[in-house]
């Protein structure tokens, strides 16, 4: 077996019945619980509601119409009539809460990342970008109010005096969570992408390990009953303005520090990451789900970013 697909293999039978549209209900456990027992999903008969079985290592068979297979993606190819990569892609959405469902369930946890020397906080940075901000039309095209803006410290820095690299970009203040003290700014390139002038840029030596972006915002109403995880700050600024609580750990890995203070922060986590990264980050959903309550639902299928996501799209993944 190819163990780069094995967690889409060993999706639980239920979810792949869910996936494929299919009655979960008509299905039940025997063997003490070590087999799914009902009617065949491929050919799906009318009145016999006895001659399919899911075994627990995944074997499945039909006693009726003699199909078979092993794991999800053959029953999903043999459904749906569907190739293989079109099962894959069918299924992999689904991958990071079934991790969570396994963690919870049976307790077998993911290590962190720590880093080789442990860096408690990082330094205040100092600095008079702010006083150079601006409102910029591309804020306006991705719907980002001023107000909200202000909320996060973020601005479109112009300083025609002052030869920097950082002129004609969009600046994201960094806030330290323990005390809201300035540490750094991200920076977002809006021109042409370069090597000189990369998309982001990170100031000099921040343990961006430490901070989540959005966190202090946050702080003072905390514990919230659950926070969004998002990839991107501007993601955090979109659900602000939808009047949902969201961070971002400038990406979609979690680190021991950031873990942390999503735990001081809420009683529970709903992570969404960007559909590219949604394989990876289910292990990044089960190292959350073994401290705390946490949800990865599947995006829309047709949102690959939850930046773009609507009110009721978000309520609907809750």
């Amino acid at each position: 077996m190819d163990d780069r697909y094995r967690n889409l293999r060993e999706l639980p039978f239920p979810m792949v019945l869910n996936v494929l549209g299919l009655d979960a209900s008509r299905y039940k456990l025997r063997k003490g619980d070590t087999e799914w027992a009902g009617p065949c999903p491929v050919h799906q008969p009318k009145r016999n509601s006895t001659s399919f079985s899911y075994a627990a290592d995944g074997k499945w068979n039909c006693f009726s119409c003699s199909a078979k297979g092993r794991g999800a993606i053959d029953l999903c190819m043999k459904v749906r009539t569907l190739g293989f990569q079109e099962a894959v892609n069918l299924l992999q959405p689904h991958v990071g809460q079934a991790i969570v469902e396994r963690i919870q369930r049976d307790g077998v946890v993911p290590k962190l990342r720590m880093e080789r020397q442990p860096v408690t906080e990082n330094p205040p940075f100092k600095s008079t970008y702010e006083k150079y901000f601006d409102m910029n039309e591309w804020f306006t095209e991705r719907g980002l109010r001023e107000e909200t803006l202000d909320r996060y410290a973020v601005g479109f820095y112009e300083n025609d005096m002052r030869k920097s690299a950082y002129n004609g970009s969009v600046m994201l203040r960094i806030s330290r969570y323990s005390d809201g003290a300035t540490v750094g700014y991200l920076v977002r390139n809006i021109g042409e992408i370069t090597p000189e002038k990369p998309k982001y840029r990170f100031p000099e030596g921040l343990h961006k390990n430490l901070e989540l972006w959005g966190a202090w915002q946050l702080k003072e109403k905390a514990p919230h009953r659950i926070v969004y995880l998002v990839e991107s700050p501007f993601t955090v600024m979109h659900f602000a303005q939808l009047g949902l609580p969201a961070v971002s750990p400038f990406g979609w890995s979690v680190s021991a520090e950031q873990l942390a203070i999503l735990k001081d922060l809420a009683r529970g986590v709903v992570y969404l990451p960007d559909r590219d990264k949604a394989k990876e980050a289910g292990t990044v959903a089960g190292l959350i789900a073994s401290s705390m309550w946490c949800r990865m639902p599947p995006l829309p299928e047709d949102i690959d970013d939850p930046e773009h996501l609507s009110l009721e799209q978000i309520k609907a993944l809750t």
